[in-house]
């Protein structure tokens, strides 16, 4: 796992840092009229 720009954000990679998947933490605690937004990059 590794941290992202946003802190709920968590990034899950392989030995070679290619993203996995991903975590979001603390989802129900979120304001329900300000959404997370993340950007997602395909890996090379």
């Amino acid at each position: 796992m590794r941290p992202t720009a946003h802190d709920a954000v968590m990034e899950r990679v392989d030995e070679q840092g290619r993203v996995l998947g991903f975590s979001v933490l603390g989802v129900s605690r979120f304001p329900k009229d300000h959404p997370l937004e993340a950007e997602l990059i395909a890996g090379e």
